[in-house]
């Protein structure tokens, strides 16, 4: 499988990106660039190649998508009753994310039923940083408050 390490100059950050093959690679946005690109058989095996290209040390937990090293990133769910949304909010701690958006509920262990593409969906539609304004999902979601 391939894996490609991307920068963004605009926030300098790094995202690790997966493609089962070459036909679901997306365009690259203006500001960001592949800075490593590699094959690996697995997901941790690719975060281990990433960290030692970067110098960074082990990540552990659901902590997967890169963001600047202060914030980790949360798997979050919106229950709405008979099912529930699911999202990635970036930010320092849990508090955070529950003081920006208490309607979500903060999942620390992944659960069984989500493969790693389920979550790579889940990060290409519904991502959020605690100290951005809302858009998209996020913005509909603040705005039903009131």
């Amino acid at each position: 499988m391939l894996y490609e390490l991307w920068r963004s100059d605009s926030d300098e950050s790094y995202s690790l990106r997966y493609f089962p093959d070459m036909s679901d690679r997306h365009s690259r946005p203006r500001d960001e660039y592949v800075v490593w690109a590699g094959e690996a058989d697995s997901y941790a095996e690719a975060l281990t190649k990433r960290n030692e290209f970067l110098g960074w040390g082990e990540t552990g937990g659901l902590d997967v998508f890169d963001y600047p090293p202060d914030k980790r990133t949360f798997l979050c769910c919106y229950d709405y009753g008979s099912g529930g949304v699911w999202s990635f909010v970036a930010a320092r701690s849990e508090a955070e994310i529950r003081g920006r958006y208490p309607e979500l509920d903060v999942i620390s262990d992944r659960p069984e039923f989500f493969t790693q593409e389920d979550l790579w969906r889940i990060w290409e539609s519904r991502r959020a940083d605690v100290d951005e304004e809302p858009s998209g999902w996020f913005a509909t979601l603040v705005a039903g408050r009131s």
